[in-house]
């Protein structure tokens, strides 16, 4: 069933992470069966995002802007991530589709920092991909 499956995933998450890890995704649901806490700002899954708001304003309302959005994708503290088809995809508070240039951008930051390592088909309730990441080794001279 689609409720096993988001468990089988979120345990095996949960059993593959590190003490004191969180899970990078927009899917609060799998981080909750992963027994993990999403990066601050998250928590409302895909309708956290809101690229136009100013950045004083998300941070007291414990949302993500553009910016935000930005620094929790190259820099939580998440050894791996996890996005269903609804992830990077949505934007707040009009619950409006990202434009492809926008969701080009998120993506291209989530795969700067972490590499693909397995396709989950037919996931969660809407049966989209689940895409899950390795964060990728450090490069010399790299700042953590």
């Amino acid at each position: 069933s689609s409720l096993q499956k988001v468990r089988d995933v979120g345990a095996w998450l949960g059993k593959n992470s590190r003490i004191g890890d969180v899970l990078l995704t927009q899917d609060t649901y799998l981080a909750v069966e992963a027994r993990l806490p999403v990066p601050l700002g998250m928590e409302m899954g895909p309708f956290s995002y809101f690229p136009d708001m100013p950045t004083d304003r998300a941070r007291r309302l414990k949302v993500l802007n553009r910016e935000l959005m930005a620094e929790q994708l190259t820099g939580a503290p998440a050894s791996m991530a996890a996005f269903s088809g609804y992830s990077l995809a949505i934007r707040s508070p009009e619950v409006a589709p990202l434009t492809a240039e926008e969701q080009a951008e998120l993506w291209a930051r989530v795969k700067q920092r972490y590499q693909e390592f397995c396709q989950v088909p037919d996931f969660g309730q809407a049966h989209t991909v689940l895409r899950l990441f390795r964060r990728r080794p450090r490069q010399p001279g790299e700042t953590p």
